[in-house]
């Protein structure tokens, strides 16, 4: 029998294509079955219909989907409608057009995606069978087959969704850009004129004598993403200045598409002054837009004069970085050692009961002082007591809380020391004395017993030994003049590592009288630093290695003359760079850092700073915080000695802001590899301490129903709970990045 084509469906009859989700109602009425067999029945042509009984022409093959294809690689999808003599498939259109989702920090929301074909007599019909893609999955999830997106409510963004379909030997696309906001409200709920949100519906006004300072974060400063949430604190007047009750204040934090809004009263509860961002909503701002700042602006509503007095915006940027590991410092206030794990939000206490070489500890000092954390992070060297009698703790143990805490061997008065340094591989460290103006010896770590070298002579004096990741050089200071913590005079010098226990001739890289010049002043190097690629050392220069100088009685004493400033410098004397975006006004820095990891195109260096942390609220500004607290600048790993890498800092949060913080030192997780020995599962990486094998326990790897979350330790990235979303596992901690 003779075919006769299905009259021509057109536009105006279907409606407008990227108007709307479209609906071809005439797909019923087209016939199938013309044109099986082709002219004069020589078999299907591409993109007909085929089977046992309808076979396609002989060059062509039949797809597994039932249409006639030129290659069996390239599947056409489901059979298109007769489309009548000369009429084409000439392109693909994606609705809708400009999608959009707004939804709440957390919350949930779709948008159904459609595709048609455009045909060459200007109809339309569904592209059934069509594919849809997302360029990313950051921002929620999206059904391949329905073209479904549901936004996951924890990012901010666009995606491009793409819509794809084969029509025998052509593919057919098109793609549109989906946008999705994020916002939060917090206060500002109620209705009425006296509530939050009616308050600030005045016309601002700017007064800088009025203004809501922020006093944190700092401008321009550079955080990874996984910081945990900052606490915004401002002032009214002076610096440390308290708002007044009554007033009422809107901080918002925005990018892009993430907007957070708070509104707080003076005093609200626990808050005054300062807002300690939630979890949920730091995350979407870290991770939304990563390569747009964050704007931060308190405005504040001045119940007295009964105005909105703007605030001045700052910016906030994240790196694309997660920086992790575990930090170690002394809290000077606890006499003990605190750690902080990445990401957290607060300390923990280390060694609560160190051992004593003192019977019954007559002293009653159970003071850990000077510490130095292992390459592999599992072991810490640390000073006991004011006398510094030396002790090694496994960090993987979890009996550290114990009274004592156990050793690894015997603590004794006669091993004494005040810096330490651990090989790259853990089996040595190199130790200053703590007699006398300081030299330096070399123990194994795990006996305490002091080794001779096999060669070369060890520097004497010699102070603050760093030994690079590369396993070559010792960096430390000489020419000192006093014990490790007061020196005031030193140079910056390098030991060659030429052998098993061999070193070669100590020599002065850098002169501490060469940079007297500098606004610091002072002719003093300490505490060097090796970046992870073993080429840069960060030191301090100032007028002396102690940030808490005190008088004869061992008092503190509030100095503004007590001052230092960081510098880099390649390991073979050039290239020295003052990092003067870390320093603060009064140039209050010492004791850098390096984290072992670099992440995100950049170094992240740790020191000490004498400057305020926020307001005096929640931080310490107008305290006599001495020696200080702990800051984190982020350092470009492409320094090369003709610019300032450094950033504007932050501070490491975790700390007790009343407390005086000082020696932070970083390093990986402290668990146990899979594979690698154990006796309890917290010992583990990967969280399961099980059978090895040989009858005996190993870390293994955690059943898959047991995965280890965001934030917690891991071997590898298979032990991960959120693989699929991107988690990886990173120096022993499971982690999410976003790039894009």
């Amino acid at each position: 029998m003779r075919c006769t084509p299905p009259p021509p469906v057109s536009l105006s009859d279907l409606g407008s294509v990227r108007g709307g989700l479209l609906v071809w109602l005439a797909l019923g009425a087209l016939q199938f079955g013309c044109g099986n067999s082709g002219p004069g029945g020589r078999g299907g042509e591409v993109g007909d219909p085929c089977d046992g009984s309808r076979p396609c022409r002989s060059e062509l093959l039949c797809s597994t989907s039932g249409v006639c294809v030129t290659d069996p690689g390239v599947d056409a999808g489901p059979p298109l409608p007769d489309l009548g003599p000369g009429v084409t498939i000439t392109g693909l259109e994606l609705a809708p057009v400009d999608p959009t989702l707004d939804l709440e920090v957390g919350g949930s929301a779709s948008v159904q995606f459609t595709a048609v074909l455009r045909r060459s007599d200007n109809t339309t019909g569904p592209a059934t069978g069509a594919r849809f893609e997302a360029s990313a999955r950051v921002l929620g999830t999206l059904d391949a087959n329905t073209g479904e997106f549901v936004a996951n409510g924890l990012l901010g963004g666009s995606v491009t969704i793409t819509a794809s379909r084969t029509v025998g030997t052509q593919t057919f696309t098109d793609s549109v850009t989906l946008t999705v906001n994020l916002t939060r409200t917090i206060g500002g709920g109620g209705g009425g004129p006296t509530d939050p949100p009616a308050l600030f519906a005045g016309t601002p006004v700017t007064d800088a004598a009025r203004t809501a300072a922020l006093q944190y974060p700092l401008d321009g400063v550079i955080v990874p993403q996984n910081v945990a949430p900052m606490d915004v604190q401002w002032s009214c007047g002076a610096n440390t200045g308290t708002c007044p009750e009554g007033d009422t204040f809107r901080v918002t934090l925005q990018k892009p598409h993430t907007r957070v809004v708070v509104y707080t009263r003076n005093p609200d509860e626990a808050v005054n002054d300062h807002y300690l961002v939630e979890g949920a909503a730091w995350r979407a701002l870290a991770q939304s837009d990563p390569s747009d700042a964050m704007t931060v602006v308190v405005d504040r509503y001045d119940s007295a004069a009964g105005q909105v007095v703007s605030g001045v915006p700052i910016d906030v940027s994240f790196a694309i970085a997660a920086v992790t590991g575990t930090v170690y410092y002394w809290d000077i206030d606890d006499e003990k050692i605190r750690r902080i794990n990445d990401g957290a939000s607060a300390s923990e206490l280390l060694l609560p009961h160190p051992d004593s070489p003192l019977a019954n500890n007559e002293d009653g000092d159970d003071c850990v002082g000077c510490h130095a954390i292992s390459t592999s992070g599992r072991y810490m060297l640390a000073n006991l007591h004011f006398a510094n009698y030396g002790a090694l703790y496994d960090l993987t143990r979890n009996d550290l809380d114990a009274n004592p805490a156990p050793t690894e061997w015997p603590v004794s008065t006669m091993i004494r020391w005040r810096t330490a340094s651990f090989s790259p591989d853990d089996t040595r460290a190199m130790v200053s004395s703590a007699v006398g103006n300081d030299f330096l010896f070399l123990i194994n770590p795990f006996t305490g017993g002091t080794i001779t070298p096999a060669a070369g002579t060890l520097p004497n004096p010699g102070t603050h030994p760093a030994w690079s990741r590369d396993g070559d050089d010792i960096a430390y200071i000489g020419n000192t003049n006093s014990w490790a913590g007061s020196i005031t005079t030193g140079d910056l010098s390098m030991l060659p590592v030429t052998g098993a226990d061999s070193f070669g001739a100590a020599a002065v890289i850098h002169s501490g009288a060469s940079s007297s010049g500098e606004a610091e002043g002072g002719v003093t190097d300490s505490y060097p630093s090796w970046s992870p690629d073993s080429r840069w050392i960060a030191f301090a220069h100032g007028t002396g290695s102690r940030s808490d100088p005190r008088d004869p009685s061992g008092n503190v004493v509030v100095d503004p003359a007590n001052t230092s400033a960081l510098y880099l410098i390649r390991r073979d004397g050039t290239g020295l760079t003052r990092l003067s975006r870390v320093s603060s006004a009064n140039h209050f820095e010492f004791q850098p850092n390096f984290s072992p990891f670099t992440s995100g195109g950049y170094f992240w260096l740790s020191y000490l700073s004498r400057r305020p942390y926020g307001n005096r609220t929640a931080g310490n500004a107008g305290t006599a915080i001495q020696p200080g607290q702990v800051w984190v600048t982020a350092v470009r790993a492409n320094a090369d000695g003709t610019f300032d890498p450094s950033s504007v800092p932050y501070w490491l949060p975790g700390q007790i802001p009343s407390h005086r913080s000082v020696s932070a030192f970083w390093a990986p997780r402290a668990c146990r590899v899979d594979g690698e020995g154990c006796s309890v599962n917290s010992e583990c990486c990967g969280g399961v301490c099980g059978d090895n094998g040989a009858g005996g326990l190993a870390c293994v790897p955690p059943p898959s129903n047991e995965c280890r979350e965001l934030g917690e330790t891991c071997s590898s990235d298979a032990d991960c709970c959120d693989v699929a979303d991107g988690a990886s596992c990173s120096n022993n901690s499971c982690v999410v990045v976003i790039f894009g």
